[in-house]
């Protein structure tokens, strides 16, 4: 049987419209303030416009009759994130940044980006995660022949699994890659002292999380 419904467009209505709309949904799409979804007494479904859940991990705290469901886009940006942070790697690499400004000015600086270029190939790289942008990432890495390591709470073949085992590999690790997601589990996790482990000439590229 058909259930009669009622679909409302919240975009260009005034905030206080809004939050009525909200507080009445029982189904959500798109990214609403968190906060706001807290009065919502019959909420079923949270359908998320983007990867990170982090803002709305604390929804089921306060005990419901039904728990609300929230869904992400797992996978959208997959290929888009795993792009940009190869590109930004090769452009350190390759001193891009510093060419692109002598060029206007037709300085000839070879000499002096020449010892910071360096080559993917043979890098050890350790990418912090195993989701569908790491696994991207490592696919594009691979291609460079580098050596890439997943740190994964599953355990897969060639991959570090404990903290103590990240520990261990940091200190040989010429490119560290972050893309864990916002957790209570993860937050702080890179923090001071697991980047002081790392060689002084490592790079470190997040595409996660800044917490």
């Amino acid at each position: 049987a058909l259930v009669a419904h009622t679909v409302t467009f919240c975009a260009d209505l005034p905030e206080a419209e809004k939050r009525t709309a909200l507080a009445a949904a029982h189904i959500v799409f798109g990214n609403v303030p968190a906060t706001w979804l807290s009065a919502a007494a019959g909420l079923r479904w949270v359908q998320l416009e983007s990867a990170g859940v982090d803002a709305y991990l604390a929804l089921n705290t306060t005990p419901r009759a039904t728990p609300v469901q929230v869904t992400n886009l797992a996978g959208f940006f997959d290929r888009a994130v795993a792009e940009a942070a190869l590109a930004g790697i090769l452009a350190f690499y390759r001193q891009l940044p510093r060419l692109l400004v002598a060029q206007p000015q037709s300085r000839w600086i070879k000499p002096e980006v020449e010892p910071a270029i360096r080559a993917l190939d043979g890098q050890r790289v350790v990418i912090l995660g195993a989701g569908g942008i790491a696994q991207r990432i490592a696919r594009l890495l691979t291609a460079f022949d580098a050596h890439v390591q997943f740190f994964s709470r599953t355990a897969r073949a060639h991959s570090l699994s404990t903290p103590a085992e990240l520990d261990t590999a940091l200190a040989v690790t010429d490119l560290l890659i972050n893309t864990l997601p916002h957790t209570p589990a993860t937050i702080g996790f890179l923090d001071h002292t697991r980047l002081a482990r790392l060689k002084r000439d490592a790079v470190v590229c997040n595409v996660g999380r800044g917490s």
